[in-house]
């Protein structure tokens, strides 16, 4: 209904609902959505938040106070204290739950409740997001299953057919899945969450995905429009903006929308690693190896920091580097594109038997199951087996509609531009 919109917008603020299970603020939230329509002083508690909320998460870094204590307050979270911020945030919150539990208690309304199933399935979609976070084989499998698990429990809930449609396009991203049959069923659950909520944002932000790899980038870019129509501080609309451009050969234009990823969501690491994509993208690949370092001291739990920063030192020529970083990952994490950028390393470093011998196991699983030919090439590309590039490319043109954007952008493939290896179409 929408008297209750004010509390599901601060549910959506919330970083981790299903992590604040314990919380007084997640706790009130909850009642407010399962008892009757709360009254107008709730609400006005409620919009209270949120513009505190906003106040303190804005465009800058800045000092606050909250009952005596000082606090950082984040949002581009270059220098952004997570401790202090996380402590700010959960006495903030425990206020808050106390006076919405206060007015609560006191007022009665006429209006019938809403169901705690959505509360219920968006506790569950937030979990998967954790694992989909992970941007590794086994973290999007889970996502899968969690958000598959949650439509069939809650099959009128439009986001978790969305998280179902994302994890299919992130492990189609990544090549661990063939792109045909993936954007197959991610469209079709998009149109299941479209059938829905003909206003779920994030449905609009994901069909985005699907143009931009059909190479509709009016279209991708219209859908993104209408998404953050819908929602101006949609995450996944930056998120998926700020990678069009990267891989359109516009990573300049990466950086106004990251400032607003970290803006709407100051805890997350990806959004970093976008940047420093960016910077790579740019020619900047020092300041970006400088800042995938820290972010990968910082968390060095993280894969996808990790991977990234092996990939960004082999391009820029830090082979030993980049196969030490590569080599510490579980190699299922990333499938061929790990065993491909370890190849170029070895290469860089002299070691062409061992890429040799990589390539052969690459060719031999291609026959045996989906790899991308992108893997493929760039194994012969450092290798200078240049026909044999073009040839693959030429399947990449066909069959991996994601990978194609990869190929403008990777330095891996310079050479091989300049002899004219690269057709066309797998540019």
């Amino acid at each position: 209904m929408k008297s209750h919109e004010p509390v599901r917008e601060l549910l959506r603020k919330l970083r981790k609902p299903h992590a604040l299970a314990r919380d007084p603020l997640a706790q009130a939230l909850q009642r407010a959505l399962r008892a009757p329509t709360p009254a107008a002083a709730v609400r006005q508690v409620v919009d209270d938040a949120l513009r505190g909320f906003d106040e303190r998460i804005g465009a800058s870094i800045r000092r606050c106070e909250l009952d005596g204590q000082k606090a950082l307050a984040a949002a581009l979270e270059a220098h952004v204290c997570t401790r202090q911020f996380y402590r700010y945030r959960a006495t903030a919150f425990a206020a808050i739950g106390q006076r919405i539990e206060a007015v609560l208690s006191t007022h009665v309304c006429a209006e019938p409740p809403t169901s705690p199933s959505r509360l219920d399935a968006a506790i569950l979609c937030s979990e998967a997001r954790e694992a989909w976070r992970k941007r590794t084989l086994g973290g999007l499998q889970a996502a899968l299953e969690a958000y598959e698990r949650c439509a069939r429990e809650y099959p009128r809930y439009a986001p978790a057919h969305v998280g179902v449609a994302d994890a299919y396009l992130n492990l189609a991203g990544y090549c661990l899945v063939a792109p045909g049959p993936a954007f197959t069923r991610a469209d079709d659950a998009l149109r299941r969450a479209l059938a829905l909520d003909e206003g779920c944002a994030g449905a609009y932000a994901s069909r985005a995905d699907l143009a931009f790899f059909a190479n509709d980038r009016t279209g991708a870019a219209a859908a993104l429009e209408h998404a953050l129509r819908l929602d101006p501080t949609l995450a996944a609309a930056y998120n998926n903006t700020a990678w069009h451009a990267i891989l359109g050969g516009d990573p300049q234009a990466a950086f106004g929308c990251v400032a607003r990823l970290l803006e709407a969501e100051p805890g997350i690491v990806e959004h970093r690693i976008v940047f420093a994509i960016a910077l790579a993208n740019l020619g900047r690949r020092g300041e970006a190896i400088a800042i995938l370092e820290r972010i990968v001291a910082a968390h060095p739990e993280s894969d996808l920091a990790r991977y990234r920063l092996g990939v960004v030192q082999i391009q820029a020529g830090a082979y030993a580097d980049g196969l030490a970083n590569l080599g510490r990952i579980e190699p299922a994490a990333y499938g061929e594109f790990l065993i491909a950028y370890l190849a170029v390393g070895e290469v860089g470093l002299g070691e062409r038997d061992a890429a040799e011998a990589r390539l052969n196991a690459l060719r031999r699983a291609s026959s045996e199951r989906y790899v991308s030919p992108f893997c493929v090439a760039l194994v012969e590309s450092a290798l200078r087996r240049y026909d044999a590039v073009g040839i693959s490319l030429r399947r990449v043109a066909r069959e991996d509609p994601v990978s194609v954007w990869f190929v403008g952008s990777d330095p891996c493939f310079d050479e091989a531009r300049k002899r004219g290896a690269i057709p066309a179409k797998a540019c």
